[in-house]
C-alpha cells in the first residue's frame, strides 16, 4: 500500500524541482534519462516524454571545457566539471555537477545531473576584466 505521505513529499519534490533555474536531470543506472525538469527540457530542446530512456550523453553531447573533447560523465562518480554544449542557441558553458543515488542495498541505482548555464556570468566577467584593463591603460598612457 503506497504511503500517501510519501506521495505528497514526492509531488512537492517534483514542484521545487521545477521551479528551479538550473538543469536537474535524472538517470537509470545505466545513464538513461529517467527525468528532466522544465530548465533541462529547454536545454536539451526536448521534453522529457519524447526522450525518457534515451542516453544522457546523446542528449547532451558535452564536450570538456578544457581540451573540447567528449566528455563522458561516470553517474557511479561524484564530481564537478567545466563543459561546453553545442546546441541550438549556440554554444553554452556549463558547471555539470553529478551526484550518484543508492537505493536501499543497491549500490547506484543511477545518479542526478544538475547542468548550471555560466555563459552569461562568464561573459559578464571577461567583459569585467577587458574594461577594467582599458580603465589602467588610459590611466598609464596619462601619466
Amino acid at each position: 500500500m503506497s504511503d500517501p505521505a510519501n506521495s505528497g513529499q514526492r509531488d512537492w519534490a517534483r514542484v521545487a524541482l521545477d521551479k528551479i533555474g538550473d538543469a536537474v536531470v535524472t538517470t537509470d543506472e545505466q545513464g538513461g534519462v529517467t527525468y528532466m525538469n522544465p530548465a533541462a527540457e529547454r536545454l536539451a530542446g526536448q521534453n522529457l516524454d519524447t526522450v525518457r530512456g534515451c542516453p544522457f550523453h546523446d542528449l547532451f553531447p558535452l564536450l570538456s571545457a578544457d581540451d573540447r573533447q567528449p566528455l563522458r560523465l561516470d553517474p557511479l562518480r561524484a564530481g564537478s566539471h567545466p563543459a561546453l554544449l553545442d546546441g541550438a542557441g549556440g554554444e553554452r558553458r556549463l558547471d555539470v555537477t553529478v551526484e550518484p543515488c543508492a537505493e536501499g542495498a543497491r549500490d547506484c541505482s543511477g545518479a542526478v545531473l544538475v547542468l548550471r548555464d555560466v555563459t552569461g556570468t562568464e561573459r559578464a566577467l571577461r567583459e569585467s576584466e577587458r574594461s577594467e584593463e582599458r580603465r589602467v591603460g588610459k590611466e598609464c598612457r596619462s601619466r
